[in-house]
């Protein structure tokens, strides 16, 4: 039996500032479907890092594969192990107005 969660309720759906429905599904940490997909900025076997409709939103993991990239339609499907989401509250990943200049320790990967 496959188990399917949402990040948030039962359909993690959100909708981003253009009205553009954002969503994350993942089943059993193995396979995620992410939409609302604007840019695909990097992907490598341990991350994979998307401009999203609700802001850049970062996919840890082990053996990371992203099986459809279809941004015109906004959506992308990674498989391999999951274990971690980011998201941050800007889309070009500085901090937004009012907080320090610090962005956690992913933000070290991308100096």
């Amino acid at each position: 039996m496959k188990e399917q969660v949402g990040v948030t309720g039962t359909t993690a759906e959100s909708t981003g500032e253009k009205g553009q429905t954002h969503s994350l599904w993942a089943v059993n940490r193995k396979e995620m479907t992410v939409k609302g997909v604007r840019d695909v900025v990097s992907f490598d076997e341990n991350m994979v890092d998307l401009i999203t409709s609700c802001g850049r939103m970062t996919l840890e993991g082990r053996g990371l594969r992203v099986t459809v990239l279809d941004t015109a339609g906004g959506v992308v499907s990674v498989t391999g192990i999951l274990c971690g989401v980011l998201y941050e509250d800007t889309e070009d990943g500085r901090p937004s107005d009012g907080q320090s200049g610090k962005r956690g320790r992913l933000s070290r990967l991308f100096r």
